[in-house]
């Protein structure tokens, strides 16, 4: 086997020993990195916040799984991973990314970004735009709009369809909404959302920010994120095993 020298970057949202971990890189031919300057690859050990985590470097992510559900991650056998990333042996998927003005300030998400209120339990009212033209404005706990990587996540509690990883579009997602006829959207990654009457956001459940215009805009990133899989790691085998889909197919 041909080693390669691979700079690597380690970001964790589980404990790990820094020792059997160095060793198990050193053997493959990786070189530690301290900061993402200089890395080739980010190395997310944990679960799907550990990938979140690593997503804000802008490198190819290699995710092992130390996590639950783990939709990002890739395998639970770092070996096995490390070997199939050192013999080009594994799927690379491209994830859209969202881009997030608030009040001058650009920022990202690949899961989404939520719209809630600053008090638990108080009615939250959104203005929604789509290309200048306001179609409604939603009432409930609040509301989200996510990236098909994020379909699998809070938006899904929300009640949000599915999507497929590799498509390139926004779900709007309303929270337990006031009223019956209001209903999950999903549209093109073309179009621009402009969102009012914004009292916080929480940008992939970490970075929240109070709007100080109460007004923020929603565009497709341009820019993709890397994340390697084993192959037959796929969506439609997450949906299905992962979130217990048709439990009664015999396989």
């Amino acid at each position: 086997m041909m080693v390669n020298k691979n700079k690597v970057m380690i970001v964790s949202t589980k404990p790990y020993d820094d020792f059997i971990i160095g060793n198990m890189l050193a053997n493959y031919g990786f070189v530690l990195m301290h900061d993402h300057y200089n890395a080739d690859v980010v190395l997310a050990i944990g679960g799907d916040s550990a990938v979140l985590k690593a997503s804000r470097y802008g490198l190819p992510i290699l995710a092992w799984n130390q996590g639950h559900l783990g939709f990002l991650t890739t395998g639970s056998d770092l070996d096995e991973i490390l070997n199939m990333y050192i013999n080009s042996n594994l799927i690379t998927d491209r994830r859209m990314v969202l881009s997030i003005t608030i009040d001058g300030e650009k920022y990202t998400a690949l899961n989404e970004i939520a719209i809630v209120g600053t008090e638990t339990g108080r009615l939250v009212e959104t203005d929604v735009y789509i290309n200048d033209r306001q179609i409604t404005t939603y009432k409930g706990d609040g509301l989200i709009v996510a990236t098909p990587t994020g379909s699998t996540a809070w938006s899904l509690s929300a009640g949000g369809s599915l999507v497929e990883a590799s498509l390139q579009c926004m779900l709007i997602t309303p929270m337990n909404p006031f009223t019956m006829n209001v209903r999950p959207l999903i549209i093109s990654s073309s179009h621009k959302v402009v969102l009012k009457k914004v009292e916080k956001v929480v940008i992939d459940g970490h970075n929240i920010i109070k709007p100080q215009n109460n007004t923020i805009a929603i565009e497709f990133n341009r820019y993709f994120v890397q994340l390697y899989r084993i192959k037959h790691e796929n969506f439609f085998r997450a949906i299905t095993e992962k979130l217990g889909w048709n439990n009664n197919i015999k396989r």
